[in-house]
């Protein structure tokens, strides 16, 4: 009985590990097209009507008094042979509620970031 339920696990941690793996990589492909889009001074409205949703994920700081907030989107994302996977966040930072910065982010499933 041990056994059966830790195959079942098993099984069940490969299915959720393939389906994020799928859902990251049609989120890419969607996003990918609608990222060359977004300009230097759009609004966040402008940027999400384009963008068709919310961010992947998002952050806030306040500097010099003026809160400043940055959209992730994934826009790039790639399995390799050795069960790795590679891609890019496309980050968009908002001042007074307008776009100043676009930045690309490169990254490897193992958590290591590199440059760009």
């Amino acid at each position: 009985m041990k056994n059966l339920m830790t195959v079942a696990l098993a099984i069940l941690l490969v299915s959720v590990a393939c389906a994020s793996d799928r859902a990251a990589r049609t989120q890419a492909q969607l996003n990918a097209p609608r990222i060359q889009m977004v300009k230097l001074g759009q609004t966040m409205d402008t940027v999400r009507e384009i963008m068709k949703h919310d961010p992947e994920s998002q952050d806030s700081a306040l500097v010099n008094g003026s809160e400043m907030i940055t959209w992730h989107f994934i826009t790039k994302y790639v399995e390799n042979d050795d069960e790795r996977a590679e891609g890019v966040n496309t980050s968009i930072t908002f001042d007074g509620g307008k776009v100043v910065g676009i930045k690309q982010t490169a990254w490897l499933k193992n958590g290591v970031f590199t440059k760009k």
